[in-house]
């Protein structure tokens, strides 16, 4: 038979030493502050034309090419550059306000 182990003396592998975190670079929101619009609301500034309307001046206007999220479902495109474009293009001013604008 064998001999029933004592739990009070049991041996235990030291727990290994934490790995040290790899230094990640720090970024601060306030030194680059952008305004970022859902296509939703790209739409709306121009009167609530479609998504088809975007697409097409990105082909043939060099309307702003948006970031796309969430496997490409999700499209966001900076302010600064949408608002760069209308006044480039000579496109009507948007009929509302987008979030961040001073008008």
């Amino acid at each position: 038979m064998r001999a029933a182990r004592s739990h009070s003396g049991s041996r235990r592998d030291p727990a290994p030493a934490p790995k040290p975190v790899p230094a990640v670079a720090t970024f601060n929101i306030t030194d680059a502050p952008e305004t970022w619009l859902s296509m939703p609301q790209v739409c709306a500034m121009f009167g609530g034309v479609s998504r088809m309307w975007i697409h097409r001046r990105q082909l043939d206007a060099g309307f702003p090419r948006g970031i796309h999220l969430g496997g490409g479902k999700l499209v966001f495109f900076k302010l600064s550059e949408v608002q760069a474009w209308a006044l480039a293009s000579q496109h009507p001013a948007p009929v509302c306000n987008a979030p961040g604008s001073t008008s």
